[in-house]
């Protein structure tokens, strides 16, 4: 009687122990896919930035065309999306950060290129052109001498 008793008691400490187990195992999948979830939703914001920061210098390409080839220069030096779909669970919130702190870089520079052509786009210049002894003085935007005239 005793020796089934230990038995038992063996079996059942065996069967609280798997069912312990397999709690832990469920608990800490749960934590698992959680973690991959909100990192996958960082990895997407991530991507997202980098699409608006290109968008922006899209736009700008398009609003301000006398600086476009220094627009595209500065679209060209985007950083590299992010793979969303594979990550490591352990490196991935370095890596983030890393990218992170490459992204706000170039979001300056996206944002200092923007102003750059803006001002550029504005500025007026003065150009001398001659026709014989006559000359004139135009100034403008982008500043064209008249009908029979040359540039100085």
């Amino acid at each position: 009687a005793e020796a089934k008793a230990k038995a038992e008691a063996e079996a059942k400490a065996k069967a609280e122990a798997e069912a312990k187990a397999k709690a832990e195992a469920e608990i800490k999948l749960a934590l698992e896919t959680n973690k991959r979830e909100e990192l996958n939703r960082k990895c997407i914001d991530f991507n997202g930035d980098i699409d608006l920061a290109k968008f922006n210098i899209k736009n700008a390409k398009t609003l301000y065309p006398a600086s476009s080839t220094f627009l595209q220069s500065v679209y060209d030096n985007a950083p590299d999306y992010l793979d969303c779909s594979y990550f490591n669970l352990n490196t991935f919130d370095t890596e983030i950060q890393t990218k992170r702190k490459i992204l706000s870089a170039y979001e300056l520079s996206v944002n200092s290129a923007i102003a750059t052509a803006q001002l550029n786009s504005t500025k007026r210049t003065t150009i001398t052109c001659i026709k014989g002894k006559l000359s004139k003085k135009v100034t403008g935007i982008n500043p064209k001498c008249p009908t029979g005239y040359t540039r100085k």
